[in-house]
């Protein structure tokens, strides 16, 4: 199988799609945070996507904003997601342990142990999508 991936970085741009130009602008305290204002209302790659985007007159990806809700919502899938990794680090060092333990009790004490965290982990990825499931009354920030 042939190697297509570029060895070295990126792959050098032909000469007339290089920018070899810079420009440096000094801006006011108002007009730098006017600046910023409006750079933290799009999508851009950085700031330099951003200043060609608007010199060029492109068209700029608005971001859209995050409602109360969504971001209730993704705090608990947050919650949720460093408890799975805990929970992994602990099967991890349970798979450990029991590789090179011989005493049984601790090993069944140690799986107790990993299916109530499993089973708690459960019920609030449960309680979560019931929670998404459930159709809002209308309102958009809730």
């Amino acid at each position: 199988m042939e190697n297509t991936r570029n060895t070295g970085g990126r792959p050098e741009l032909p000469p007339d799609q290089q920018s070899t130009k810079r420009i440096n602008v000094r801006l006011t305290q108002e007009e730098y945070e006017a600046f910023v204002q409006r750079r933290e209302t799009v999508q851009s790659k950085d700031m330099s996507d951003f200043i060609r985007c608007v010199i060029l007159d492109r068209p700029l990806p608005v971001k859209e904003a995050i409602t109360t809700y969504q971001s209730s919502v993704l705090s608990q899938l947050a919650e949720i997601r460093d408890d799975v990794l805990r929970i992994g680090v602990n099967v991890n060092q349970s798979v450990k342990r029991i590789n090179s333990m011989t005493d049984y009790r601790d090993l069944q004490r140690e799986t107790a142990n990993l299916s109530g965290q499993v089973e708690r982990l459960n019920s609030q990825l449960t309680t979560l999508i019931k929670h998404l499931a459930t159709p809002t009354d209308g309102r958009a920030d809730q």
